[in-house]
């Protein structure tokens, strides 16, 4: 992505035009989607059957994170402050719950 800030806005960046929703910037495509792949891929590197635990599951960054640990073959706990969020990693995420 292009810089197209100076000074004070030096580091604002210009969205790429390929992207058709820009909600999508924001989300899987975005800071919290790079944030999840990089932290799970680079830093966790969980392997087939682990166990990884995520707090916030239910959040930007541990939605996404949890979704990755899966595909990588591990076992998802997350955590969460609510009931409702509960129930969203389970019947939506497939996260074992905590």
């Amino acid at each position: 992505m292009p810089h197209v800030g100076r000074g004070a806005r030096a580091g604002i960046r210009k969205l790429d035009s390929r992207i058709k929703h820009l909600s999508n910037a924001l989300s899987v495509f975005g800071m919290p989607g790079l944030t999840a792949y990089f932290g799970i891929m680079e830093i966790g590197r969980p392997k087939l059957g682990e166990t990884v635990v995520i707090s916030a599951a239910a959040g930007a960054v541990g939605s996404v994170a949890g979704q990755i640990a899966k595909i990588r073959g591990a076992r998802v706990i997350g955590l969460a402050g609510s009931l409702d969020k509960l129930d969203y990693l389970k019947e939506k995420l497939g996260s074992t719950l905590l």
